[in-house]
Formats: C-alpha cells, structure tokens, sequence
C-alpha cells in the first residue's frame, strides 16, 4: 500500500472513532525539549510532558517548533535539531521525515497534504525558502517569495488548495500553489508601528476562514484578518507571540517564551495556563480513549510494516 493509502485509512479509522476520542492540543515546548498536550475547549492543560525526547538524553528533541498528529502518528519539526521526527500516539520515537542529511536547517513550521511535507528553512540548502518532500523524505523542490532580498519564512499552512506563509523579514503572508507558484501576496504588511512584525504562526478558523497571525515583534500580539486579508483588529495579549488558536469556548489560546495562556476577548485580559514553558505552535490532536487506542495502534503497525 502507498503511503498516501495508508495514511488515509488511518485518518478515515480515526474518524470513525471519532465518538471515542478527546480533543487536545499540541504545543512544542522549545527549551523544554517537549510537546505539551492542551485542552482544545478551554486550554487547561492535559499533560505536560506529552512527547518527552530530550537530545541530551539521547532522544531527538533540542528546540521543538511545531507538533501535528498525521494518521495516528505525533510529527514534530526541530529548529536547531534540523528535522521533522515521528513519534508515536504514546510518545515513541519512530523515526525521521527529513532532516540533515536532506538539506534541512534552522526549520519551523511545517505543513503535510495528503502526498507531500512542506517546512520552512531559515538557513542551509534552502534558506529563506520553503522546501517540499514526499511523505517518505524525498526531496521535490523548494520555493521563496519572489522579487524580494532577504527573506525568512517561518509558517506554511495548507488554505483549500493553496499554500499560505509568513515571513518573518517581509512580515507578509504570501500565497503559493501546491507546487510552488507564488500566488501574490495576501497581507501585505510594512512593519511599522501598529502594524505586523516578523509574522509567525498562521491559524484559520474553520467557521468564517479568518486568519489569525502571530506577529512577535512589536507592535507584538495576535492579528485577525479576514480571509482577503483585511485587517480587523489586534490582540495585544502578551509580549513575543509565537502561536495563537480559538479554543473551543470562544477565547484564545495563545504561546509565547514564557507561558502558554488564554485570551478572554469578553475582558480583554489573559490567563495563564502554564509558566515556564517555552511554548510554540499550536496544533489540534484526537487523543484516542483506551477503546480506540488499540485499533489505532494496530493501524500505525501496519503502516509502518508497509513503508520498510
């Protein structure tokens, strides 16, 4: 069976299940070598330790960027560490998407359709650019905002059939087909005061398709744009926002160095929810309950049986 096969039967099993699962959050945190995991309703958090795989301790985690479940696997992108690393529903290391050996350097976020992995580079082979994969590693091409200097891509997320990526240097969100053409760009920003600056995470929310970009650079907060990209008002929730997402409840969760905390637009005022954390990109998961787990587990087996 192809990969793409497998992972959509994984993802369609998943679904299936759907009555029997929790929903959660991942959040990498960065320092802690971590990824958190965080209630999608209310940002209480679940466990903190989630995927704990420490470099120093041998593991593979020195500066976690980004957690995304595919099928029923956790994948994680390393910024100094160089790769995107598989992990199990339970935390075990499985292996490497890409990484090193394949070019990668100083990554953040990253993307995964139903045949490739799209991540962002800040230096090395691809630096200032983003690089596409095959879901087994192959490298496809990669592409950068055109007519620009220096650029430095820090999010790419999957829009319809279209690619949307911030960057940190232009602080814009430019479009891009899947296969790399650039699209134009949809926010359009100076840097200015009031304005965003070294733009981060991008969040869509699924009910009105409004983007909610994490700008860390002052004026630092979370901004929401309309789907054209108009701007409609900034969050001033903290100061270096990395990541920001809805909850459930209608707040929003938001990471910066030090905390992950929720944002009451009722009172305009935030919460934290853990300190200490370095934390990162926010990314929804469903946490099988113990009914399902097995019949994920036996699914992620033969999956991987299937891709040796």
């Amino acid at each position: 069976m192809k990969i793409r096969s497998m992972l959509t039967a994984m993802v369609t099993l998943s679904a299936a299940a759907g009555a029997a699962h929790a929903q959660g959050l991942l959040v990498p945190d960065w320092t802690g070598d971590r990824v958190m995991l965080l209630n999608a309703f209310d940002g209480s958090v679940i466990n903190a330790s989630f995927i704990v795989d420490p470099a120093a301790g041998g593991g593979h985690l020195s500066s976690p960027k980004e957690a995304m479940q595919v099928g029923s696997e956790i994948w994680v992108s390393d910024q100094i560490g160089d790769g995107i690393f598989r992990y199990s529903a339970t935390g075990a290391y499985l292996g490497t998407v890409a990484g090193s050996a394949q070019g990668l350097d100083n990554i953040r976020g990253f993307e995964v359709t139903a045949d490739h992995v799209y991540v962002t580079c800040g230096s090395g082979t691809y630096s200032g650019q983003v690089a596409q994969f095959t879901l087994a590693g192959a490298f496809v091409r990669s592409f950068r905002i055109p007519g620009t200097g220096s650029t430095s891509p820090f999010d790419v997320k999957l829009r319809g059939d279209e690619l949307l990526v911030s960057d940190s240097t232009t602080d814009d969100v430019d479009r891009f087909s899947l296969d790399g053409a650039h699209l134009g760009t949809l926010i359009s920003s100076t840097g200015a005061a009031g304005d965003l600056d070294f733009a981060q995470q991008i969040y869509i929310r699924p009910s009105d398709g409004h983007l909610f970009v994490a700008g860390f650079s002052p004026d630092d907060g979370i901004y929401e744009y309309t789907s054209d990209g108009t701007e409609l008002a900034v969050y001033a929730a903290g100061t270096g926002p990395r990541g920001g997402y809805i909850l459930g409840n209608g707040d929003l969760l938001w990471t910066n160095g030090d905390s992950a905390s929720v944002y009451s637009f009722g009172s305009g005022t935030s919460t934290a929810m853990i300190t200490g954390v370095n934390a990162q990109y926010i990314n929804p998961t469903t946490i099988p309950a113990p009914a399902a787990a097995s019949l994920l587990a036996v699914a992620g087996l033969a999956g991987l049986r299937r891709r040796r």
